[in-house]
């Protein structure tokens, strides 16, 4: 295999400083919000490491998928990447940001009626699971896809709403919130199971299809002599469902054990109460 038409300097001129900058931003802001915000209001006794470790690996997949050679790859020469790109921030981002939001620092935003009416919508399971699905089938037809690839600043626009969607998707599962609680744990395993026969028509649509989808990538470099058009079109498709299946198999998993050792708990809790115990 022979590299094509990449120059070393377009390898390091891949790591985007803005989105450092960026970055360390929101890293600023939750530990102003989780240190002396806290403090100072009593908010909570202390900044514990299960919201902490979540936000970092949160702002760590940003990273990966924004500020590394992985962008560049993915905006000027490979579908495939730009599909891993998109696990990323549409399926590890959100899930481990959702993870990183206490009740506490939540409670304060949610008690503004409008936002606690406008959240409850967008996270209400059958809203969350058309919203972000919806629009990630609808980026994936050629005119969105290649309107973004076309133009930075549609890009931008189009994994914003992609994060924000998968934001809203998750929080029926992973959500500390008291005022918008995540689904009980049953509902949990089948919100879940929806969540992942949605998207087969967006990967059948990738892997499956006939022609090239995206003119982009057709006229792209190729960076590797055997990785033709139509065979990253196909890689990008399995990317997508192994991408997704990783992620969702292990929540699936952890739901379904979380679920059992509550009802376990509450058997236990039945039978210490019960006449004679």
């Amino acid at each position: 295999m022979t590299l094509l038409h990449v120059g070393t300097s377009k390898w390091y001129a891949a790591w985007y400083p803005e989105v450092h900058l960026v970055l360390a931003a929101f890293v600023g802001a939750y530990w102003l919000l989780m240190g002396p915000v806290r403090r100072k209001y009593n908010l909570a006794e202390e900044a514990e490491n299960r919201y902490v470790i979540p936000f970092l690996i949160s702002m760590f997949s940003i990273w990966l998928a924004e500020a590394t050679p992985v962008h560049a790859l993915s905006e000027q020469f490979l579908f495939s990447v730009h599909m891993f790109q998109h696990i990323l921030l549409a399926l590890v981002f959100p899930l481990f940001f959702v993870l990183s939001l206490p009740n506490w620092l939540l409670r304060p935003l949610f008690r503004i009626r409008p936002v606690k009416a406008v959240a409850k919508v967008l996270v209400h399971p059958v809203v969350a699971i058309v919203l972000f699905n919806g629009i990630y089938s609808a980026w994936h037809l050629p005119g969105a896809y290649q309107a973004a690839l076309y133009n930075h600043n549609v890009h931008l626009i189009q994994h914003l709403i992609l994060m924000f969607t998968a934001v809203c998707m998750w929080w029926p599962i992973f959500s500390n919130s008291e005022d918008l609680p995540p689904l009980p744990g049953p509902v949990q395993l089948v919100y879940l199971f929806f969540l992942s026969v949605a998207q087969i028509a967006t990967y059948a649509y990738v892997t499956f299809n006939n022609t090239l989808l995206y003119d982009f990538y057709a006229r792209a470099p190729r960076i590797w002599d055997v990785l033709t058009p139509e065979a990253d079109q196909i890689l990008a498709g399995i990317v997508m469902k192994l991408g997704s299946m990783v992620v969702f198999v292990p929540v699936l998993v952890v739901i379904f054990f979380r679920w059992v050792r509550q009802e376990e708990a509450r058997s236990t809790g039945r039978n210490s109460l019960s006449p004679g115990a």
